[in-house]
């Protein structure tokens, strides 16, 4: 008998819903956006309310579809680490306080010291800053809000919305600030550290555990019923897509695009890693994966797109249709986010363009953004590649990438890229560990011949010019590798 499970992924910007069968064919899917609040600077805030508005009006156009389609588990997978705090009539307190929001960053430096800041690294492997949900919610507290009696991740959200359990998995648990990557648990010293009492915390369970849907979840999902459906934990999205990629296509550094683009790759050995590196626990929280987050990429493209009046898609049209691209001088330091936190990790970046000419037109300035953000993969590839010793590449592709950044970055270096385009990454991931814990026997044999294809070819002569324009662009930024 064929299994089916709902797939629901909180994005940074929309919510998508699919049903997925044990074959990993995407039946139906949907998607509704909502709105992120920037009232002030470095603010990005959203509304748990809008969350599950798009998610159940995404959920109802994806039944509308399949009616007849016998649903056996639901799966989420979410952006992280973004804050919810619930009172204690388990409502919302304020908005969400989303991964883009910086403003407990100097918070961070106010409350640990370098040591301090070390010994979370050694606990948590993760090099912490204020993205993290207890400086959001210490933040939060000088800003008077009323205290909590959870704090939440946006997936541990939605998942006590549908089954009234207050739960996380390993790799959401990691965006907290005081995971401990070792005892996979929080740690009471990391806690002590902070000055954060623990009982605000959610249990941890693994991934593939699930809970029954609730009368409340129900009505978010309209036509299930409560007592049928187990609701699997899932992952964070971005461990949720790198088990797409293991399991579907076997042992490599995945680049997932989105707003922003992460690079990951699998570390179980125990080896030493760079101090920058961000660990972080995958499906199977006894493995590990090596994180490298670039945070503006398909955000600056938006932006960029949007100053010249044109679609993302347009964007990297211009930049391709530029007619002499070995003479194109611009160059694009693309660090619009504030910061950079892949192979540099450095918080005193800015975006900058260098080498304008007023014979420069849109496509030279688009070309080299593209260019800009395939430099930084590529530093970052460079760093993971002798830890993971792979060499080879999944991309998986966004609805609005052509294919231009995986053939940059294919063209400059000795990687085998393979590029995964439009099957969106993390929701098949987080259909995978339902059907796993579902205890399907899956064969992915005819997803892996489809899925995937080749980068697209680019011109010698500019992939010799591109090199040496890598060289510049390397030497723009002082400290880098």
């Amino acid at each position: 008998m064929t299994r089916h499970v709902v797939s629901i992924d909180l994005g940074t910007s929309r919510a998508k819903v699919g049903i997925v069968n044990d074959r990993l064919e995407i039946l139906s899917t949907a998607n509704a956006s909502y709105q992120t609040y920037v009232d002030q600077a470095d603010m990005a805030e959203q509304s748990p309310a809008e969350w599950i508005d798009a998610i159940t009006r995404a959920w109802g156009d994806v039944r509308e579809e399949r009616p007849d389609v016998r649903i056996d588990a639901i799966v989420l997978t979410a952006q992280m680490p973004t804050l919810v705090e619930l009172d204690q009539s388990n409502e919302v307190i304020g908005r969400a306080v989303t991964w883009q929001d910086s403003r407990a960053d100097e918070l961070v430096g106010e409350l640990l010291d370098d040591e301090q800041q070390r010994r979370v690294y050694e606990v948590t492997g993760a090099p912490i800053d204020g993205r993290y949900l207890i400086p959001m919610y210490l933040r939060r507290r000088r800003d008077s809000l009323p205290e909590p009696s959870f704090v939440l991740s946006a997936k541990d959200y939605l998942y006590y919305m549908l089954t009234g359990c207050a739960l996380t998995d390993p790799s959401t648990a990691s965006g907290f600030g005081n995971y401990d990557l070792k005892d996979q648990c929080f740690s009471d010293e990391l806690n002590e550290l902070w000055g954060f009492d623990p009982v605000l915390l959610p249990g941890i369970e693994p991934s593939g555990s699930s809970h029954p849907l609730a009368a409340s979840g129900a009505r978010i999902l309209l036509g299930l019923e409560e007592q049928h459906v187990p609701v699997v934990l899932g992952a964070a999205d971005s461990v949720a897509a790198f088990h797409f990629v293991e399991r579907v296509f076997g042992p490599a550094m995945a680049i997932i695009d989105g707003s922003s683009t992460v690079i990951l790759g699998n570390v179980d050995d125990g080896r030493d890693l760079p101090f920058e590196a961000l660990v972080s626990p995958l499906v199977d929280a006894d493995r590990r994966g090596l994180e490298m987050d670039l945070l503006a990429t398909g955000s600056s493209i938006a932006w960029l797109a949007r100053l010249f009046g044109r679609s993302a898609s347009d964007l990297e049209s211009l930049a391709q249709s530029v007619e002499s691209k070995s003479s194109n001088d611009v160059l694009f330091e693309p660090y619009l986010a504030g910061g950079e936190q892949g192979a540099l990790w450095r918080d005193d970046l800015a975006g900058a363009i260098s080498h304008l000419r007023l014979g420069s037109t849109q496509g030279d300035i688009a070309l080299a953004l593209f260019e800009g953000i395939a430099f930084e993969v590529l530093r970052c590839l460079d760093a993971m590649a002798p830890v993971v010793q792979s060499s080879s590449v999944t991309w998986l592709m966004s609805g609005d990438n052509a294919g231009l950044l995986p053939a940059l970055v294919a063209s400059l270096d000795d990687y085998a890229v393979r590029c995964v385009r439009g099957h969106s990454p993390s929701l098949l991931g987080a259909a995978l560990v339902a059907l796993e814990a579902l205890r399907e026997k899956l064969d992915l044999t005819s997803p892996t011949g489809t899925m995937s294809s080749e980068p697209i070819a680019l011109d010698h002569e500019y992939v010799t010019s591109l090199k040496v324009k890598r060289v510049r662009y390397l030497a723009a930024q002082a400290g880098a590798r």
